[in-house]
């Protein structure tokens, strides 16, 4: 039985060759039910795209870096799965990098690999991104969470999701509540301390920012004492897993969540609602944050600096769980 190529699931579809390799290299030219039906067809005649064919015919790998600051953070993964499958969608496949919070290293690893992929997407990245910029050359790039002038991006904006967080607090009686913020070179953290604090100052209640504290269970075990300090009866944490910490902290030291301290966590990772009570948090469309992040790589890839520069913001949402009760008495 021969492979199928495109020209045969061209000929059985009544198409285009052009039309079914767009379907794969360049989704976003081809009507969605076309696609879908292209997709079908190629997925029961068992095509798949030949990328060492197509690099030598046009000079591509059809691999994408991707620099992320720490994979073990539940966030990440669940973008890194959804770059992967739009990713996939244009014949590409993911070269992964961890820098692991280490931002002297992002720009040695991704000057490294540079070489062998065609762009790169860098997600929350820590450092400058300029620096990284000129590690890559002239490759094409996107970035999540990070606005820079002339660097396409996506990001989430979590300005009025927060704005709703301090006002549930405040609705429940909290006056003085502790923000424990992120890493001090990540670009959300900054953002969301300066959403934090414009709600408070809004709504007329104390916001205590206790610093900066990686972000990670530990990061959130390590806040615990000065939240007490604080004499805050609620938390507003940098991420879920910072929460997390925080809640187990809490517990250490004889206090209760909700009953002592309400918590509000940021992200909205799988193991917020898993966790008992769950974690009041703020929710966020990760998935359309990565399609749009790949979809901006290839309008590069295909259109060059015409493209440069396009920013897509998504709005985050306030989700109001077990973790946050009415100040206690």
């Amino acid at each position: 039985m021969e492979r199928p190529t495109i020209y045969s699931l061209a000929e059985q579809l009544r198409i285009s060759p052009s039309t079914v390799s767009r379907a794969f290299s360049d989704p976003g030219k081809v009507r969605r039910e076309l696609r879908e039906q292209i997709l079908l067809a190629a997925e029961k005649a068992g095509y798949y795209p030949h990328n060492a064919a197509r690099a030598l015919s046009t000079g591509r790998s059809g691999l994408v870096g991707v620099l992320m600051p720490d994979v073990t953070n539940p966030f990440f993964p669940q973008l890194l799965s959804g770059l992967i499958k739009a990713a996939r969608r244009r014949e590409a496949e993911l070269l992964f990098i961890d820098s692991a919070e280490a931002s002297q290293s992002e720009t040695r690893l991704v000057a490294r690999v540079q070489g062998q992929v065609d762009a790169f997407i860098f997600a929350s990245p820590r450092s400058p991104v300029e620096d990284l910029v000129s590690a890559i050359g002239n490759k094409p790039v996107t970035c999540i969470n990070r606005i820079v002038e002339g660097v396409s991006s996506t990001y989430v904006d979590d300005d009025d999701a927060i704005l709703g967080a301090v006002a549930h607090l405040r609705m429940l009686g909290h006056e003085r509540v502790a923000l424990v913020g992120g890493p001090s070179n990540s670009w959300t953290a900054q953002r969301r301390a300066a959403a934090a604090l414009s709600a408070a100052s809004s709504l007329g209640i104390e916001l205590v920012h206790l610093g900066s504290f990686p972000a990670s269970f530990d990061g959130g075990l390590q806040s615990a004492p000065a939240v007490v300090r604080s004499r805050a009866t609620a938390v507003l944490a940098f991420d879920d897993v910072s929460a997390f910490g925080v809640v187990s902290g809490l517990a250490a030291m004889g206090l209760h969540v909700p009953g002592d301290v309400s918590v509000v966590g940021c992200d909205d990772v799988p193991f917020a609602s898993m966790m008992t009570p769950q974690l009041t948090t703020i929710t966020a469309p990760v998935r359309q944050v990565a399609e749009a992040a790949v979809d901006l790589l290839y309008r590069l890839i295909q259109h060059g600096v015409a493209e440069a520069g396009t920013v897509i913001p998504f709005r985050s949402a306030f989700v109001v769980r077990g973790t946050t009760s009415a100040r206690p008495a």
